[in-house]
């Protein structure tokens, strides 16, 4: 199988830093983008500040490639929008000698599995190439076989769903036309005539500062504030302190213990009845 690419899927950070790892070691590869160009997603939040600058944000791969082409690299302690992060250091990459011939714009991939093998089947599984099924802008369907598939295609276009559990809250399916989850231009999505309510809760409107700078946003926007009182609203680290003092006056640690495994839905009680749908023992903390 050697002869055959290495697909990357998805044409952002991640995947053409995958690229230029490979093309640098003479490995061949192939990069598939749903987008019509590199960084595509990133597009939809590029007024968004990073929080790691620079120097945190150029792969040492891609740089090899980039100096090669005469790149100018930022300065290393600045912090960059998303755009930033496409226009300056993304579409040059992309545009390189060494990617612009393996990168294909506008396809998605719509299943992986093992060519000429049945998916049952695990005996030399291995040894079969990995096959892809991609599908073009004008609905076309083709087989791209792979060697090996690295999936850089990240959860933008399939977030999770707001309830923690992993499935969708009650409503939201049926609201989804009206729910946000992406980080956008809010006021860009509303008609002008329209009131629209930005709707904060949990941990972020627990948060004093955040909930008063949004506060103000919200009044300089022509947007109506909602959210619950402060009282019934809980923060992760709150909770946690919490169940922490609860099982320290239970006796269940040491008050100056520090040595401990952290635990997702942390029971009180260890040999209660497990919730519905944890998966984990004890009530949640």
């Amino acid at each position: 199988m050697k002869e055959l690419p290495v697909v990357v899927i998805g044409a952002g950070p991640i995947g053409l830093a995958a690229a230029a790892n490979l093309v640098t070691r003479g490995i061949p590869v192939k990069v598939l983008e749903a987008g019509d160009a590199a960084g595509a997603n990133i597009r939809d939040w590029g007024h968004v500040r990073l929080f790691s600058p620079w120097e945190f944000n150029v792969d040492p791969a891609s740089r090899v490639l980039l100096a090669a082409a005469g790149w100018r690299e930022p300065e290393s302690g600045s912090y960059p929008t998303g755009n930033d992060l496409v226009e300056i250091y993304l579409a040059p990459l992309a545009a390189t000698n060494e990617l612009t011939s393996v990168i294909e714009y506008g396809v998605r991939v719509a299943a992986i599995s093992r060519h000429g093998i049945d998916k049952v089947v695990s005996r030399d599984r291995e040894l079969r190439p990995f096959q892809l099924t991609v599908v073009g802008r004008d609905g076309a369907v083709s087989r791209v076989q792979a060697r090996a598939v690295i999936d850089a295609s990240g959860t933008w276009r399939t977030p999770n769903p707001v309830n923690a559990s992993g499935v969708p809250a009650e409503g939201e399916e049926t609201l989804a036309d009206r729910i946000a989850i992406a980080i956008t231009r809010f006021q860009a999505t509303f008609p002008e005539n329209a009131s629209p309510v930005l709707v904060v809760a949990g941990g972020v409107a627990a948060n004093k500062a955040i909930r008063t700078a949004l506060e103000r946003t919200c009044a300089a926007n022509d947007f109506r504030f909602l959210a619950p009182p402060h009282a019934l609203c809980t923060d992760n680290a709150a909770m946690i302190a919490w169940a922490a003092a609860e099982r320290i006056l239970a006796g269940l640690d040491e008050p100056n213990a520090m040595d401990f495994a952290p635990r997702s839905r942390w029971p009180l009680d260890e040999i209660s009845t497990p919730m519905v749908g944890s998966g984990r023992r004890g009530p949640k903390a």
